[in-house]
């Protein structure tokens, strides 16, 4: 498994219906395309479609947060069909959002691609983590959190995690996304370490 260099391309809008957001280079058939999204609307949403110009078939995990049910992230995941260009579109299910976030590509992922869905955990603090035990020797470890605390604090991934990507603007969604290649297959724990205490969600994956 191995990260594609060059295809990470973060996104930022607001007062907006949907987004889309191109992978910089064209991907491969086979590839394992994420799509790593924070949300925000006034009365919340209840769940976001992802598509893309490849016909990829996306899993999307959506987490609402229950302290602030306007604020939401997900992960979503999907094999590239076919080889080419590609651009994702991100459109929740309300109106007028706030959408923040990252994409990225990854070879060397099996189709289906998911080993385990971590769900997610939230919280008040500055150490924002989530937990998850993996099934194969082998695998990927996605991680995103993000919050709604006015600040703007830092934010920084836990050792053995490599960033795809981070807003850290108040005026934003603040979030950060990670990744980490392991080989053995045990309960792991994804985190990091915010400037400041934050009303914070995290949430994982395992490819």
């Amino acid at each position: 498994i191995a990260e594609v260099a060059g295809q990470r391309a973060t996104y930022s809008v607001n007062a907006v219906d949907s987004t889309t957001v191109a992978f910089p280079a064209n991907v491969a058939a086979g590839n394992l395309l994420v799509v790593f999204g924070a949300v925000w609307k006034s009365g919340g949403n209840t769940g976001v479609t992802v598509t893309d110009t490849r016909s990829t078939t996306y899993t999307v995990r959506w987490y609402q947060n229950s302290a602030n049910t306007n604020f939401s992230l997900f992960i979503a995941f999907g094999i590239a069909p076919s080889a080419g260009a590609c651009t994702a579109t991100i459109d929740p299910s309300g109106v007028s959002n706030s959408l923040d976030g990252v994409i990225d590509e990854f070879s060397g992922v099996a189709d289906p691609p998911e080993d385990v869905n971590g769900g997610s955990t939230e919280g008040s603090s500055t150490t924002p983590a989530d937990s998850l035990t993996t099934l194969t020797a082998d695998a990927l470890l996605l991680g995103m959190m993000a919050h709604v605390t006015a600040g703007s604090p830092t934010l920084t991934p836990g050792a053995g995690y490599t960033q795809i990507g981070e807003q850290e603007s108040e005026v934003e969604n603040p979030y950060n996304a990670v990744f980490r290649i392991v080989t053995t297959a045990q309960a792991y724990t994804v985190d990091w370490t915010a400037g400041a205490s934050v009303a914070w969600e995290a949430a994982t994956e395992a490819m």
